[in-house]
């Protein structure tokens, strides 16, 4: 008898029972890159990330202090200052500008050490009662990479970083102006007030970055100081965002950020990036540029987003943004998360299927759950949802894996995990069936299915954070439905005895 045959009948039994029921970042290691490779040089366990304040206070070599070794800091005052940035790359006194067409300049952001970093008496950096606000990042592996290279004046691709950039700096040590390209722009952007070019950064590479001819990143001889940046879940978000224009925007992070960029792609009006640290007063933020805080910009850090006001720099009705978001990785036992580890649900809070032949039936309160592609009304689909666990203090979604056991697995088969885009009841008046069921949105992920009984895992680490705010749970559904043979798949759902469906959330 066939897999559909068996799921129409057993479909049919449980309906009859149930009833109706420059100087780059990269965050990795330092490198000087004479060449097109990057050398990388000591990284760390986490991308760390810290901001805070200090008042100015005039006095030379002043130490800041910072809960780790930094590659990165970046300066800003509270006043009609320019940002100022110092890579670990970067030797003796010297610090870059981050607008304008000044070359590294002495005084600043004098040097970085082990526990701190140190400015002189610049205004920039020192002003006797000024208000300063920082940003410092930590390198590790596969998540950030710092280095240098010497400009060549012809365009070329830089390799050697250790992954795909999603976000990249180039700093040049000579009058260049500090620019950035993020994954989803259209051309790389200077800090400052831009429209942009096509000869800065050209593109983001399989291991490295790509220049054109422009002296903001190649003028022959001259060096350039880069910071390139991997996404990785959890610790950082690279991605764009639309502008409404009004207030209350938000853009989805996944966890409570503690540095933020956010640029409009605008290639026809000049605009400028924006930034804003955590230590900053409630509602500020600070462009790179020589201006003091604005209040109607990124306004907010929010537990799982970045908040807007209707500042145009950061919510251009119909625009596109790019948003780069940090939140700090510690290390166990440093502070931050309180208690890092994974936490598994050992049940799910509701599941169902619903089944294309039994278009109007609910079946929400049996087992198995079926899946299954099969013409004609052949197609099933499970859904599932679980409650989901407190998230603890100071600590984000790292990782999450949805697990379902399978019983009567068809080995080849791909199936899809999505989000349901609103809400679904298990059983009852408007319980689950083929014709109520909600649609999906959001990313797919796939697992293969084997011809060996298991549980069969999907990675749904988006999907969880996006829980926290919305909690439809998951569908699963083949990824070739309204096959010319039934391909059936059935799960144990909680209704089971044993092999529950689960739900593993990793907080770090």
């Amino acid at each position: 008898m066939s897999p559909r045959r068996l799921l129409l009948i057993a479909l049919f039994v449980i309906a009859c029972v149930g009833g109706a029921g420059a100087t780059w970042a990269a965050f990795s290691a330092t490198t000087e890159n004479p060449g097109n490779s990057a050398a990388t040089g000591a990284t760390f366990a986490n991308a760390r990330v810290a901001t805070g304040t200090f008042t100015g206070d005039g006095v030379d070599n002043r130490n800041i202090a910072v809960p780790f070794a930094p590659q990165l800091v970046i300066v800003k005052g509270a006043t009609t200052q320019t940002a100022v940035a110092r890579s670990i790359t970067m030797t003796g006194d010297a610090s870059k500008p981050m607008a304008g067409a000044t070359a590294l300049g002495t005084n600043s952001i004098q040097s970085l050490t082990t526990t701190d970093f140190q400015v002189g008496t610049n205004g920039r950096v020192n002003t006797n009662g000024t208000r300063y606000d920082w940003v410092a990042f930590e390198a590790a592996d596969g998540v950030m990479q710092v280095g240098s290279y010497v400009g060549n004046g012809a365009p070329r691709s830089l390799t050697g970083v250790g992954f795909s950039p999603e976000y990249a700096m180039v700093l040049p040590a000579g009058t260049g102006r500090a620019g950035s390209r993020a994954s989803g722009q259209t051309r790389s952007f200077r800090f400052q007030a831009d429209t942009g070019s096509t000869t800065r950064i050209t593109s983001l590479d399989a291991d490295g970055f790509s220049v054109d001819t422009s002296g903001d990143v190649n003028t022959s001889g001259e060096n350039y100081h880069w910071i390139a940046w991997n996404r990785r879940g959890g610790s950082n978000e690279i991605t764009t965002y639309s502008g409404t224009g009004a207030a209350g925007l938000t853009a989805y992070t996944g966890f409570q950020p503690d540095y933020a960029i956010a640029r409009r792609n605008d290639t026809a009006t000049a605009s400028e990036a924006h930034q804003r640290m955590s230590s900053q007063a409630a509602g500020d933020s600070y462009p790179f540029a020589a201006t003091g805080a604005l209040t109607n910009s990124i306004t907010a850090f929010n537990s799982f987003d970045v908040g807007f006001g209707t500042n145009a720099v950061a919510n251009t009705s119909g625009a596109t943004h790019s948003l780069i978001a940090f939140k700090s990785r510690p290390y166990s036992g440093g502070g931050g998360c309180t208690a890092p580890g994974t936490q598994t649900v050992a049940n799910s809070a509701a599941d169902g299927t619903a089944a294309e032949g039994f278009p109007t039936t609910n079946v929400g309160t049996t087992s198995p759950l079926y899946v299954n592609s099969g013409n004609p009304s052949g197609d099933a689909r499970t859904f599932v949802r679980f409650n989901l666990p407190a998230v603890p203090s100071g600590c984000s979604v790292a990782f999450a894996k949805l697990r379902l056991y399978n019983g009567t697995p068809t080995s080849g088969r791909t199936l899809n995990v999505q989000a349901p885009s609103a809400s679904w009841i298990e059983s009852g008046a408007g319980g689950l069936t083929w014709n109520n069921q909600p649609g999906v949105t959001g990313s797919i992920q796939s697992a293969l299915s084997t011809g060996t009984a298991g549980y069969l895992e999907w990675s749904v680490t988006d999907q969880v954070r996006s829980q926290y705010i919305t909690n439809n749970g998951f569908r699963v559904a083949d990824s070739a439905e309204n096959g010319a043979t039934d391909q059936a798949q059935q799960f144990n759902s909680r209704e089971a005895g044993s092999n529950r469906p689960q739900l593993e959330v990793t907080f770090q």
